[in-house]
């Protein structure tokens, strides 16, 4: 009876020393999926919720690790197996939720009404509910413009076809929110598919400079923008070479000529500089639209970018 007794007591004390509040296991919910462990921080926001149903951060955060987002399979996957509807609409019922419980004019950025309409808009169009996810899209932008809905809208513009409609949302989304790097992605899709090269490679440019390169979800997309890019437009450094080569063949070349060629004076080629041709003049255009982008984009990089075209443009004997 005494070890009986003394075994409850322990477990009694036991279960007073693991009780947590809502915000702590909230906030050990924030670090499991800070390092990619979905699974065990979903479990620690439905267990928030559990202590306090009505707590905001860890409705959204448990909404979010059940949405179809990029991170949403490894979670969806070990919990529903094939039935990810329920994953989905659990995800709803939680946003659901939070807006029925908060202000529309709550400033707090990470739990807004907007985040909350644009989460169930992306639910909603998943389950292929897109008339319900389209209303809670334009409800976000409503609401404060979001560059996401804009974003969210604009693709699925371009998934039905209506390709003037979805340019004008993505170019509304880079206007939200002009570091915003997804709409420049669409756009330079859209402007490929219509044969549009020059505009396809500015945006897969822009593309590359404003995303996270270290992000594992979405390194296909960037591969492929990286591929484009080089493929159409070669790095700076590695143009600058191939001009180079190109001035030395030519120089040796007019080196041969004035040799072979008696009646010349042999000062007269060397000093008038390297012919212009038609290759050369397109791709200094080429350059001097590389550098102007480059110092508009980023002051901190004007001052060498007009370095390489002054280098450039001396290469072909124009003194600027």
């Amino acid at each position: 009876m005494e070890f009986l007794n003394g075994n409850l007591v322990v477990r009694c004390m036991n279960e007073i020393a693991e009780f947590q509040s809502a915000d702590e296991l909230v906030e050990k919910g924030h670090e499991e999926r800070k390092a990619k462990r979905y699974r065990k921080a979903l479990e620690l926001y439905e267990k928030a919720l559990t202590v306090d149903p009505c707590h905001e951060s860890a409705l959204f955060w448990a909404g979010y690790c059940l949405l179809p987002s990029r991170e949403w399979k490894a979670v969806v996957d070990d919990l529903f197996g094939t039935r990810w509807q329920l994953a989905v609409n659990r995800s709803i019922g939680y946003y659901q939720k939070l807006i029925s419980n908060k202000p529309i004019d709550d400033p707090e950025p990470l739990t807004s009404i907007s985040c909350c309409y644009v989460n169930l808009g992306v639910g909603y169009d998943y389950l292929d509910e897109l008339n319900k996810a389209e209303e809670y899209w334009q409800k976000a932008i409503d609401l404060d413009g979001d560059a996401v809905a804009y974003n969210n809208l604009g693709w699925l513009r371009k998934r039905m076809n209506k390709i003037d409609e979805a340019i004008t949302l993505l170019n509304k989304a880079i206007k939200s929110n002009e570091k915003y790097a997804y709409p420049y992605f669409g756009l330079g899709k859209i402007r490929m598919a219509r044969g549009e090269q020059r505009w396809a490679l500015r945006c897969f440019r822009y593309y590359l400079r404003y995303v996270d390169k270290t992000d594992p979800w979405i390194q296909e997309e960037i591969s492929f923008a990286q591929d484009y890019v080089e493929f159409h437009y070669p790095p700076l450094s590695r143009r600058l070479k191939e001009a180079e080569q190109r001035r030395k063949e030519k120089e040796a070349k007019m080196e041969n000529t004035v040799k072979n060629d008696t009646t010349s004076d042999p000062g007269t080629a060397i000093e008038s500089g390297i012919p212009h041709t038609a290759k050369d003049e397109e791709e200094l255009y080429e350059l001097f639209l590389t550098c102007w982008d480059q110092s508009v984009a980023s002051p901190s990089y004007k001052k060498q970018s007009w370095k390489d075209m002054r280098e450039f443009f001396w290469r072909f004997g124009w003194r600027v």
